[in-house]
């Protein structure tokens, strides 16, 4: 539970009087909001977390005022002029300021990212506040070891909490409650969604080895393993969506594995392409093929039939490149539905995670050295050689080994569960204000 000492600190409210407003609708909270999910998780009452700039500030309350950030990097928060009354509690030591880039990972470009925290700190200085009255909350986990001074050139109070941890752990929670109270969750994708339940995992042989949601293809990883599959023809041992159709074929770069596949993956692309969008899992009924209606795919509801169908996941992460070490819910899709994965993501990611979550993954069956391989193209070529080395295991010896492990799965599921009991908050928001 969040200590009551601490309030979120809005400007207003959204048209639709629900979601509060920070910093004149600039920015705003997003389904991504990590910090304002977990606010709204402990208190379910809005003015028990919330208040509003304008009104009596009770003396015994220190606020938080969240600036989510939509897209891309800053969106021109490092120009922002804040509310008298923000200026004069953050004076006060009653206040700090959060950007909160916590759902995402991009900088923009050292070059970039250090101008705009530059530019910050000037916009700072001339409304009196300083670099450490800004509490800034960051999806790479790994940034200040790559990017060094960000932490040395300047005084902001970064946070690497990993905090969709604790926001995706609590969906989890939340699905598993509905589910059971509620029954399946009609959607508009034409099935009832639901996740895996433990008694549903039977000894019945599965039809696929491997089960892959791809949704935004421009990401080069993604891009290279479309055309892998293609090249190799592993479409009959997978479920696989691959959605995204708004990118040109020329924007999209392989990555090369600097080996023999690399020239059959090449000439894979002008067959591979016009594939996207219509590799699908479970969207077949949606209309809008442009929009997806939403942006809807797998990850945001569960066709459990195609879980059931399939052994190993192939998550393909947002970050494949550059030593970043960020976390997104694609990883929970397999655990939530009792699924072991392999997963293409930066070098040392899945150790980090065993680490952080205390899961077991999967060595005594799977290849995973590739997370230990620094070099990215030598990494991605590991990860295919592991999907073909799996593609020849006899099905029945894929089945004796899924079932051998389900004590583990089951495990996994629990503790990634817990995690939302978590306070990955208020221990970054006490030091800010003791410092």
């Amino acid at each position: 539970m969040i200590s009551t000492k601490y309030k979120l600190l809005f400007d207003g409210i959204d048209s639709d009087g629900f979601r509060p407003l920070p910093n004149q609708q600039l920015v705003y909270p997003t389904s991504h909001s990590e910090v304002f999910n977990h606010f709204s998780s402990t208190n379910k009452i809005f003015k028990d977390y919330c208040h509003y700039v304008g009104n009596p500030y009770p003396d015994d309350v220190k606020f938080i005022y969240p600036i989510e950030i939509v897209g891309g990097l800053f969106r021109g928060v490092e120009h922002t002029n804040f509310h008298s009354d923000v200026i004069d509690l953050v004076k006060q030591n009653r206040c700090k300021i959060l950007i909160n880039y916590s759902h995402e990972s991009n900088i923009d470009g050292e070059r970039m990212f250090k101008y705009k925290l530059t530019e910050l700190s000037n916009t700072l200085k001339r409304q009196g506040l300083k670099e450490s009255d800004i509490l800034f909350a960051h999806g790479d986990s790994n940034l200040s070891k790559t990017n060094s001074w960000i932490v040395d050139d300047f005084d902001y109070q970064w946070i690497f909490n990993d905090a969709i941890l604790s926001s995706g752990s609590k969906k989890g929670v939340d699905i598993i409650e509905s589910q059971s109270k509620d029954g399946l969750n009609s959607t508009k994708l034409g099935y009832d969604s639901k996740l895996v339940t433990i008694d549903e995992v039977d000894n019945t042989i599965r039809s696929k080895r491997f089960f892959c949601q791809n949704r935004t293809t421009n990401y080069p990883h993604r891009w290279t393993l479309g055309c892998f599959i293609e090249a190799y023809d592993l479409y009959d041992e997978m479920y696989l969506s691959f959605l995204s159709t708004e990118w040109k074929k020329d924007s999209l770069r392989l990555i090369p594995t600097n080996s023999e596949m690399d020239s059959k993956i090449q000439d894979s692309v002008e067959s591979f392409y016009p594939k996207m969008g219509k590799l699908e899992i479970d969207t077949q009924s949606v209309e809008d093929k442009l929009s997806w209606d939403g942006k809807f795919e797998g990850g945001r509801y569960y066709k459990s039939d195609a879980y059931l169908d399939s052994y190993i996941n192939i998550v393909t992460e947002t970050k494949f490149l550059n030593k970043q070490i960020f976390i997104t819910d694609k990883l929970f899709h397999p655990i939530l539905n009792f699924q072991p994965f392999i997963v293409f993501s930066s070098v040392g990611w899945l150790q980090y995670v065993k680490d952080k979550i205390g899961i077991e993954t999967f060595s005594e069956f799977i290849d995973e050295s590739y997370d230990s391989e620094e070099d990215d193209n030598i990494r991605l070529r590991m990860l295919f050689e592991e999907i073909l080395r799996l593609k020849e295991k006899p099905m029945e010896e894929i089945h004796e080994w899924y079932v051998s492990i389900k004590p583990k799965l089951i495990n996994n599921r629990e503790k990634f569960l817990s995690m939302h009991t978590i306070d990955v908050w208020t221990p970054y928001f006490d030091r800010a204000f003791d410092e």
